[in-house]
């Protein structure tokens, strides 16, 4: 996908700079003040607007111009020439007319809405707020000049006066969203399926009032039991495309596959559609080749490519016809666009969230089994074994495959170093970024990310029954209730899957599902290779936090602790919906919308309920804690959802403040109240979890203060080290010890519990991993030199001058207390850009400049942090050390069980080459016996050379 870059401030920078700045796009690159964003229509009107004809072509061909001076000898006009195309560049890439603001204050926010800001000299006033950028409290601004005649052609012949505005916001804000261009189709649209699913049992969560001891009324929320008759829009955010189309889709996208669904947008459509051969299905199941759409117009199916819901068209109300939607489009030039489509091959094993652990009925032996094949994986990577590292840090790659198209889809530098030459895995540099990258790995175990078996597909709606629908047909589909299709799960036979989707905050989210495979299915799913396909005569919907069909995705795995851990027969929580009012579309009205969709609360309902359930596993599953805890979970859901919908404008409750403050005891209290007082200090919410320590940083501060305090305390008091009281019995311990615990545990910032992501944490706490990568070992930092070029003392110099400049500037934002981890690595940026500019005024040679940087770091100051020279001159030393490369090479790869054919699984191999590596293969499995291969279980090793010859 293309990038561009545009402006982006916050409301602070405005208001210091009394909203107007000034700024080139070289000091916004530094400052942290210049975005990425991908092309979408907006840029799309933009360009049109300025009769600018974005030639990709032209872009790259300067890219590759800059790049070849780079690899030239240095030279005063050289360096003048890369200076001017990125200038150009720059041009090209860079959008003026439009900027981001993001809010930090509603106050400053409403006034630059009203008033407009300047930047160099334009005045920008507020255009779009997406119901995406809403949640990071962010508007995209334009140029005033350019407003009115882009707002009507975003408008697309539509003159409203009255909508419901978080709606607009949201339909509008469709078009910044990032999208690759594709063919428009030729369209039908259809009406929704609405159904009523009868008798079910759910969790309800109702607005009540009552009477305090005062006769005041107030209110609460509480969970009913009920009954009901759920109304469903069966595919509220789906459609259909057909094979043929889906082929020139995957054509323009560049794919050598066909996706099984893609991610849609254009002009107010916004949506999911799934690949289904309808055209077979009108002949051979309808047997009728009319189509009737929304408007009540006949449609010949073989002029459709495309099926599309009116949920997916957002402004459908609005138009006489789809004839005049289309006419406004190619009056106005509007574009079909993919946002996300789906994979070839699916994940064979994915990562956990501490979200879909944390409600599970687990016990340590569970426990222990869930964790261990992601200890295990740990461990064989600190152990330096270079495949395994390899397999780590690249992934694994398709026998098919070769070298060459392996290294372009490498994104980390210092990966393509290590496939040149696997001497690097000797350079302090590298061996850091492994270990710093291993550290990670180990503190996202810590906070419940585990390896199983299993991934992420998009939820689709039986696209059969849509298909009857569409047709007018009596819609059964091909899935009955309690049915569920997969291919990915029916290939490995599993016909019984666990399914989870974030946010998750109450075990009744967790939905079992039955994978069917019948031969009607396999023909008539044929086309989807990945994919949860779902019946539409249940709650799944429901049990997945409401979910929809737009391009939701859904976690699956098979893995048997998961599924035996699920708790049985709970109701799926729901509640009341609440509808925002129609209001006049005006400017002052669309900024209210704004203000009251920012500050998403999302993340602290979530932590909220993680908070609950962790206090839970503390109590007697019969006890009144424990049952007023699992009351709040479940309420949790419904603040969950109310965070989700203030974003569309909607005016939600906070949360109830006896959750999380309790009064203190009052003297006249009576015995009944000072009972009360102290049940509901034991339910308050008012810490985190101790595994949430690795999640933010706050938390992990605070508690290490209070627990060096505490650790002083005990050494002071009692002689003994903290952990000496702490995990000994209370009955070896004196009455002060004893007393001392139960105030550590009191007053800490921290819940330490055996919750169950407690106790997952502090068994990964307790491994030793003994990561080799933490031992520095002998290196030769020849292998990252050009040998052809000599070396200049006076551009020597010159580098020993950046070098203590960027030192110095690192140590100044390392020692700076007052910056956030965002803004240490936005100040860091800064500097490297900044470095690394005065480095290409040095030399404009890549080689020569990495031969220089790697004398300054690696020779002169030898035992200095290898972090200048890969920072500042990445590009030129992996130029280098292909210069320098081995003839060998080493790649994971996918291979085919020959005891299981039909099952593909994860397998390692040594790769050899010789001459180079464009064009090699990895060698043919079959062959590898041949060649000396020997087969362990599971995988493939080449054990030694056949015949003296490399293979």
């Amino acid at each position: 996908m293309d990038l561009f870059y545009i402006f982006k401030f916050n409301t602070s920078e405005l208001e210091l700079n009394n909203y107007n700045i000034n700024l080139s796009i070289s000091e916004a690159r530094i400052k942290g003040n210049l975005i990425s964003i991908g092309y979408n229509q907006l840029l799309h009107q933009i360009f049109k607007f300025k009769n600018i004809n974005l030639d990709n072509n032209y872009i790259k061909n300067l890219y590759n111009a800059r790049d070849d001076i780079k690899l030239k000898p240095d030279s005063i006009e050289n360096r003048n020439q890369i200076q001017e195309i990125q200038n150009n560049i720059d041009k090209l890439l860079f959008i003026p007319e439009i900027i981001n603001i993001t809010s930090n204050n509603k106050k400053i926010y409403k006034y630059a809405c009203k008033n407009g800001v300047e930047i160099n000299g334009t005045r920008y006033k507020r255009f779009i707020c997406g119901s995406g950028a809403a949640r990071r409290n962010t508007a995209t601004f334009i140029d005033e000049k350019i407003f009115l005649p882009i707002y009507n052609i975003l408008m697309n012949g539509l003159s409203i006066k009255e909508i419901n505005l978080s709606k607009f916001n949201a339909y509008f804000g469709l078009y910044s969203s990032a999208i690759t261009k594709v063919t428009t189709p030729r369209i039908c649209l259809i009406s929704d399926s609405e159904a009523i699913i009868k008798n079910k049992k759910v969790d309800y969560i109702v607005d009540k009032i009552a009477i305090d001891k005062d006769d005041k009324s107030y209110e609460y929320r509480d969970v009913e039991e009920r009954i009901i008759d759920f109304k469903s829009n069966e595919f509220d955010g789906a459609g259909l495309i057909s094979p043929q189309m889906a082929e020139i889709w995957s054509r323009d996208l560049n794919l050598k596959y066909i996706p099984s669904q893609f991610i849609i947008r254009s002009s107010f459509i916004k949506g999911m559609v799934s690949v289904f051969d309808f055209h077979k299905f009108s002949e051979v199941i309808a047997e009728k080749d009319k189509i009737i759409d929304v408007y009540g117009k006949e449609w010949d199916i073989d002029k459709i490519d495309m099926i599309l819901s009116v949920s997916q068209f957002k402004m459908w109300r609005f138009y006489q016809s789809w004839d005049e939607y289309v006419e406004n489009c190619k009056k106005y030039e509007h574009i079909f666009g993919v946002s996300r489509y789906t994979p070839k091959i699916d994940n064979e094993y994915s990562l956990l969230n501490y979200q879909y652990i944390q409600v599970l009925d687990l016990d340590t032996e569970k426990i222990n089994k869930l964790i261990q094949p992601t200890v295990d994986w740990i461990k064989k990577i600190c152990s330096g074994d270079k495949l395994y590292t390899l397999l780590f840090l690249l992934g694994s790659c398709d026998v098919d495959d070769n070298v060459e198209n392996i290294l372009d889809r490498v994104g980390n530098d210092y990966v393509k170093a290590l496939i040149y030459n696997d001497e690097l895995y000797n350079d302090p540099y590298i061996r850091k970024k492994i270990y710093n990258s291993i550290e990670r790995r180990i503190k996202d175990a810590k906070l419940g990310r585990l390896w199983v078996e299993g991934n992420y597909q998009i939820m689709v709606p039986d696209p059969f029954k849509q298909c009857e629908f569409a047709f007018g047909m009596d819609a059964k589909g091909l899935l009955k209730e309690g049915e569920y299709y997969s291919k990915f799960w029916i290939d490995r036979n599993k016909d019984k899957v666990c399914a989870c989707r974030s946010p998750l905050t109450d075990p009744s989210e967790i939905n079992i599902l039955k994978v069917v495979s019948r031969e009607e299915l396999e023909d008539w799913y044929r086309y989807q290779s990945t994919g949860i396909i779902y019946n539409t005569y249940g709650l799944d919907t429901v049990i997945h936090a409401d979910s929809d069909w737009d391009g939701d995705i859904i976690f699956t795995t098979c893995n048997e602790v998961f599924i035996n851990s699920v708790y049985k027969d709970l109701n799926p929580v729901t509640y009341d919906k609440v509808s925002t009012e129609i209001q006049k579309l005006t400017f002052n009205n669309i900024i209210k919308a704004d203000l009251q969709s920012f500050d998403c609360k999302v993340g602290q309902v979530t932590n909220k309920s993680t908070t609950f359930i962790a206090m839970r596993d503390g109590w007697r599953v019969e006890s009144k804690e424990y049952e007023e805890l699992t009351r709040r979970i479940k309420i949790c859901r419904r603040y969950q959802g109310d965070a989700i919908d203030a974003t569309k404008g909607i005016i939600t409750k906070s949360f109830p403040k006896e959750w999380t403050k309790v009064k203190k005891g009052e003297e006249g209290d009576s015995e009944e109240v000072k009972k009360e007082k102290k049940f509901l200090r034991r339910v308050s919410c008012q810490k985190q979890p101790y595994f949430m320590i690795y999640l933010y940083n706050d938390l992990m501060k605070k508690f290490r203060i209070y627990r060096k305090k505490k650790e002083n305390e005990s050494k002071r008091q009692f002689k003994k080290k903290l952990d000496g009281i702490l995990r000994i019995k209370n009955s070896k311990l004196i009455q002060e010890e004893i007393y001392f615990k139960m105030g550590y545990s009191l007053f800490s910032p921290i819940l330490s519990n055996n919750s169950i992501m407690n106790i997952i944490c502090r068994i990964i706490e307790k491994i030793d991993f003994d990561c080799k990568y933490k031992n520095e070992v002998k290196f030769n930092y020849s292998i990252l030199i050009n040998k052809n070029i000599k070396i200049n003392k006076k551009k020597l110099n010159k580098i020993d001058d950046l070098f203590k400049e960027f030192n110095r500037g690192k140590n100044k934002i390392k020692n700076d207390r007052t910056l956030s981890e965002d803004e240490y690595n936005l100040k860091f940026d800064e500097l490297i850009l900044k470095i690394k500019e005065k480095s290409y005024l040095i030399t404009s040679n890549i080689s020569e400049l990495a031969n220089l940087c790697v004398i300054i770091n690696y020779e002169k100051y030898k035992n200095s942090n290898k972090l200048f020279t890969w920072s500042i001159e990445k590009e030129g030393i992996i130029s280098n050390i292909i210069i320098n490369q081995q003839l060998v090479k080493y790649m994971p790869i996918i291979i085919k069980n020959k005891n299981e054919i039909e099952n593909i699984r994860m397998g390692y191999c040594e790769f050899k080459t010789i001459g180079g590596f464009k064009n090699q293969k990895i060698i043919n499995f079959e062959e590898l016996e041949y060649y000396g291969g020997e087969y362990l279980g599971n995988h493939y090793k080449l054990r030694r050379i056949n015949n003296g010859k490399t293979n």
